[in-house]
Order: C-alpha cells, then structure tokens, then sequence
C-alpha cells in the first residue's frame, strides 16, 4: 500500500465532464485507506470550446469563465469563509490547458500582500503565512499516493511549483520535494476595490495534471490574518 502524508489526504476528486465522475472511474481500482473527511466533494471540469480571458480584467463577464461552475465554498475548521472575505473559483479545460480563475473579496484591499517569491522549504503545515496566494495542489497518479505537486499563485503574479516526492520526515535533514520550472504557467493578477483576482493557464500535459480526472484541493492563504481556509478543510491535518 502507497505511504500517504497528512497533506495527500487533502487531495480529493474532480470530475470531468465526460460522462462519469472520478469515483466511478476508481470503482474498480484496488481500495485505498479511509480518507480522513466522510465527505469527498468532486467537481465537473467543463471542457470548453474556447479558451477564456487571461488577464488581470478576467471575470465572469466572460462567458467562457460565466460557463464553467464555481467550487467552494472554503472552509477552515468547519467553518465556512465570511461573505466578506469570499473566494469564488472556478475552472475548466480547453485542449489541454486547464485555465483557473479565482475572485477573492477581502475586507481591507489595502491589507493585500502580493508576495514576489518562493517560500522556503518546509512543512506545510509550519508554513506561515507570507502573502495573499492561492495554492493548488494534485496528484499526479490516479491515487492519492505520491507524487503530488502544489502550484502556488501569489497575489504578486508569481507561480512556483513543488513536486512532493515522499512523505515529510523531522528526522531527515532533507526535503523530499523538488522544484519544477513555472515558466510555462501563465498567471495574471489584479488587486481590485474589493479584494483580488487571478486568472492562470496551466499546461496539463507538462505538468502531469491528467485529463481522465486527478485528486485536488485548493487553500487561500491570507496574510493579513495568517488564515488558511480551503476547499476540502485542514483540520487535523
């Protein structure tokens, strides 16, 4: 059975749409530890027929991005984002790109950290909370055992990408994570009147996000409170 770290139990199935959700597909796959949560969320994927905006303006006046379902809400301890600190995400898939747009209201605008750089290694659940970002993370297998890559997009309009090879050890003095070169991501920002936005699109194929369906959570992180919420909670982890 495939080691699982405290931060792969965050990992949960999206569904594309295709005909049959991801839990389907894994009906016949050997079983796998319980998960954590009792509930397992999943997500359709539109697959578009035209790419959307990609810009700092990008929003739901877009008809493309208007299509696709928004996912959410974020929570963090069992509790559910404010509808004044609101985030809305949204993805879907156009050949081969999968394109991310997310809107987040924030209370205080001026508070907003834009962030310029990659956090140093660590555990995650040590990371503080340096800027305003939103972090995806999936697994690159058809499981929710390693590998598993973190992209992380910063209010600042930079994306860094980790891939985690192995479960976090205290009594190693080195991370099993590498770095992967996000050149290839496209990631723009705006901070607005009532918050943030970021618009990304994400080669699939390069960086082994797979378009039969894969395991996935996202986490905002917002400096000014040092908050985490995310869409499948982080509590116990």
């Amino acid at each position: 059975m495939a080691d699982l770290d405290p931060n792969l139990a965050l990992l949960f199935p999206l569904a594309f749409v295709a005909g049959l959700f991801l839990t389907s597909a894994l009906s016949a796959a050997p079983a796998e530890p319980a998960l954590i949560w009792p509930d397992t969320p999943s997500y359709r994927l539109l697959k578009a027929s035209a790419a959307p905006e990609v810009n700092g303006q990008a929003s739901l006046d877009d008809p493309v991005w208007a299509a696709a379902e928004a996912l959410g809400p974020l929570v963090s301890d069992c509790v559910p984002e404010s509808t004044e600190r609101r985030s809305e995400i949204r993805m879907l898939e156009h050949e081969g790109t999968l394109y991310i747009l997310a809107l987040f209201t924030d209370p205080d605008p001026s508070s907003i950290a834009p962030g310029d750089t990659a956090l140093a290694p660590t555990k995650d659940d040590e990371q503080p909370v340096v800027d305003d970002s939103l972090e995806f993370y999936y697994a690159t297998g058809s499981g929710r055992s390693f590998p598993y890559v973190r992209i992380r997009l910063s209010a600042g309009g930079v994306a860094t990408v980790t891939n985690y090879l192995k479960p976090y050890s205290r009594w190693k003095l080195w991370f099993p994570e590498e770095d992967i070169d996000a050149s290839g991501i496209v990631l723009k920002t705006a901070v607005t009147s009532d918050g943030w936005r970021l618009a990304a699109a994400i080669p699939m194929a390069e960086f082994e996000i797979s378009s039969g369906g894969f395991y996935a959570n996202f986490v905002r992180h917002r400096k000014a409170d040092e908050s985490r919420f995310a869409w499948v909670d982080l509590k116990g982890i």
